[in-house]
């Protein structure tokens, strides 16, 4: 398939390439497999900024998630706050698409995602590419007229194949960084109760001291 949004990327960011365009590839006949291309798409960028932008500053921590690099304040100082809120929505939509069975992710949630991917991918573009030779108001913008059902039938069955093997292995990708954040945070939680239970219990021997003391002076 010809990409209509991120053919700019192909040259000298291809791996970012091939997973943006799967997600416009599917963003109307597959909306699951297009967010979560999409959130893959969205990593790889993050992650070659932080690895390549000495302005950008990595989180410090044990383990660290896609959520915890959209979250550096050093990203948003770089691209700004319109690009955090879509970087985050991308996020969680992606990860609905994996967790969220009941309320699975919809046309008009594949759409959103692809429309923010692709100011992403001209931000990134504009800022590292480093022939550069499409001038940002050049650069490819969302319009949904320019989106088309791609029919599986048009898909070899090999084509097909890979496909499901590379959306089930980003599933699997996902549902373990999820796992593991939700055992941090739990584990963050249990921390502080801790550390509250222990304020209190030093505030109360604290107390007791003091009215020790005052009690031993009047005697």
């Amino acid at each position: 398939m010809e990409s209509k949004f991120f053919g700019h990327l192909e040259d000298e960011f291809r791996d970012i390439y091939y997973s943006a365009i799967k997600s416009e590839e599917y963003v109307l006949s597959d909306p699951e497999a297009s967010t979560i291309f999409a959130r893959k798409a969205l990593e790889l960028f993050i992650k070659w900024a932080f690895d390549n932008d000495n302005n950008l500053v990595a989180p410090i921590k044990d383990k660290v998630f896609l959520m915890d690099y959209i979250k550096e304040d050093s990203l948003s100082l770089v691209f700004g706050r319109t690009f955090y809120y879509r970087a985050n929505k991308i996020n969680h939509t992606g990860n609905k698409a994996v967790h969220d069975h009941i309320n699975p992710v919809s046309k008009e949630d594949s759409i959103l995602s692809l429309s923010y991917l692709i100011y992403i991918a001209g931000l990134f573009y504009s800022k590292y590419a480093s022939k550069n030779i499409i001038q940002i108001d050049e650069l490819p913008k969302f319009d949904e007229r320019l989106l088309s059902f791609e029919d599986k039938k048009k898909f070899s069955e090999n084509d097909i194949k890979s496909a499901k093997i590379e959306k089930e292995k980003e599933i699997s990708k996902i549902k373990i960084e999820y796992n593991e954040e939700l055992e941090r945070v739990k584990l963050q939680y249990q921390n502080d109760i801790l550390n509250i239970e222990k304020d209190k219990q030093d505030n109360i021997a604290k107390i007791n001291h003091q009215s020790n003391q005052k009690i031993s002076n009047i005697i």
